[in-house]
């Protein structure tokens, strides 16, 4: 694929080479200078928690500069993981904590910290483990064994992770990392578990969850009139010039909008500010149709550890932690408890002490100390996946209201 010529400044392209290397195949932000899409990205990560994509030149993208912002984004605990696809020119963003993704973090730490916090206080090991995130720098392969869509970074940072301090209190040592993937697939996660348990030394344990939207399900319910109606019930509510301007046209692309304008004629002080984020979502939420805005949720949780050099599952999968479907608010609640089953006995995945001791100091402490087993409260973790979802439901809807103006401008710099 051919390259766009940069300039000196190595910031912009050259007048009439624009942006032919990209394919506008889709309603995505196109960026035709680095500054613009550092500031796009900025503008995004401060005003939602869901990933994005733009449109970069290869060019503008494999820059040094370009890439020490990135790292920087993800050192600053902004960006939790980015991909970059060559063939359209078009890198996706995830950041820091989408309302599902920080559901399941959430409960996976209060989990852990209970844990170490209620355990016996003559075990030895609590005493040596710390529950948090951190980064490594992880080397680079030649060869990747997944087909993963997002690039492996040079430094991961897992979602949380399980350390142990060394006896003499010298150093963390990682053993236990948690991932969770929403936006990610499910080979994304595998590359990232066999990552950590490959390059990093003392890893015995990766813990993943693997969260998945029905976006078939979703896209069903945005072709109906009745999701048409409710979303221009919306905008004529709420809406600011940008979403009137779509002449009452309804995108069907998960809640996203087209940067369309047409000639809107409304009074623009019948409009609600677009600064009144507080007010709006408080009204949205007594308006909204949750189901309206994001698909029926399912997940698994899955082990994973390192067997003669190969990555293996332990155990079973832990699937459908919790799982809503469209029709769910027109339920009784003896039909939704049918729809949402609950396991005959209650099922509590559990991460043993022993995964959370580097082998080497194993030897220093008593079978009692390496025999006790931390549970995930999977109740705990389907409530506040509902919670999460409809904070998401909120946020996507916000989107669609309220488009912003960046969106529809390349160079603009907030």
């Amino acid at each position: 694929m051919s390259s766009s010529p940069i300039s000196k400044a190595c910031n912009t392209l050259h007048q009439g080479e624009t942006m032919s290397q990209v394919h506008r195949t889709r309603n995505i932000f196109y960026a035709k200078s680095i500054d613009a899409a550092e500031n796009h990205i900025l503008w995004k990560l401060a005003t939602l928690s869901e990933d994005f994509e733009l449109g970069i030149p290869s060019n503008f993208y494999s820059t040094a500069r370009f890439q020490e912002f990135l790292d920087l984004a993800q050192e600053r605990n902004q960006i939790l993981r980015y991909a970059y696809f060559p063939n359209d020119c078009r890198l996706q963003i995830i950041p820091m904590g989408s309302p599902v993704h920080q559901a399941l973090c959430w409960v996976l730490e209060k989990n852990l910290r209970d844990f170490q916090s209620e355990g016996s206080s003559s075990n030895k090991v609590l005493k040596n483990l710390n529950i948090g995130t951190g980064s490594l720098p992880i080397a680079s392969s030649r060869v990747d064994h997944f087909a993963r869509r997002k690039t492996p970074a040079r430094k991961k940072t897992p979602d949380l992770v399980i350390s142990f301090l060394s006896p003499r209190g010298i150093k963390f040592q990682f053993t236990v990392v948690l991932e969770v993937g929403f936006t990610e697939t499910h080979e994304d996660l595998l590359g990232d578990a066999f990552d950590w348990l490959t390059k990093i030394e003392d890893v015995n344990l990766v813990v993943i969850v693997d969260i998945k939207e029905d976006r078939k399900a979703l896209q069903d319910v945005k072709h109906t009139t009745a999701f048409q109606n409710r979303a221009r019930k919306l905008v004529d509510q709420f809406g600011n010039e940008q979403a009137r301007a779509r002449d009452g046209s309804i995108d069907d692309t998960d809640g996203e909008v087209t940067n369309d304008r047409g000639d809107g004629n409304d009074d623009p002080s019948s409009i609600l500010s677009d600064t009144a984020t507080d007010d709006l979502i408080k009204e949205l939420e007594t308006e909204i149709d949750v189901d309206d805005w994001i698909g029926p949720l399912s997940a698994r949780l899955e082990f994973w550890e390192l067997k003669d050099e190969t990555l293996q599952q332990r155990g079973e999968s832990f699937v459908s932690l919790i799982h809503f479907f469209s029709v769910y608010h027109m339920l009784t609640l003896s039909r939704l408890q049918d729809i949402l089953p609950r396991p005959r006995k209650p099922v509590q995945p559990v991460i043993p002490i022993l995964d959370m001791v580097p082998k080497d100091q194993r030897k220093k402490f008593t079978k009692y100390d390496l025999s006790q087993v931390a549970r995930i409260d999977m109740k705990q973790a389907r409530h506040r996946l509902l919670a999460g979802r409809r904070m998401l439901a909120l946020e996507r809807a916000r989107e669609y209201i309220r488009p912003d103006l960046q969106d529809a401008d390349p160079d603009f710099v907030p």
